[in-house]
């Protein structure tokens, strides 16, 4: 509704225009505003720049053998400490299993049988208390 009052008023004739010939001589005008630039010659010495550049290989070749060995002890203490972990389970296993069989005939000892390998399951398994419990409700 507004454009129509709009073109009511004023027409559907384009109110901006361009002077004549103005584009013809505009990029001329333009370039005769712009100042001179003055060109200079800049010389490389080849001898520099390899210089340079060592400049920074030096301390980064450093760096990289430092983080090498960082990563070397890392990967080093990683691999004791999973060893050595293992080993400890390992023997607390074997003392288990050497309680089991001091056990006899009786039922105390049939229950802790039946307890160890219940952990033994579980641990295994990678089940905790509410993955069983959810697991017996739905059976």
């Amino acid at each position: 509704m507004t454009e129509d009052i709009l073109k009511q008023k004023f027409g559907q004739q384009n109110h901006f225009q361009v002077p004549e010939g103005y584009f013809d001589k505009f990029m001329t005008d333009i370039m005769q505003q712009l100042p001179e630039e003055k060109t200079t010659a800049i010389e490389v010495n080849l001898s520099e720049t390899k210089s340079t550049k060592r400049a920074w290989i030096r301390p980064m070749r450093r760096l990289a053998i430092a983080a090498s060995f960082a990563a070397l002890l890392f990967g080093a203490a990683t691999y004791y400490t999973s060893m050595s972990g293992n080993q400890s389970h390992q023997a607390s296993s074997e003392m288990q299993t050497a309680k089991m069989e001091k056990a006899t005939d009786s039922k105390s000892a049939n229950a802790e049988n039946d307890e160890y390998y219940l952990d033994e399951m579980a641990d295994y398994a990678m089940l905790d208390n509410s993955d069983i419990y959810a697991y017996l409700i739905e059976n």
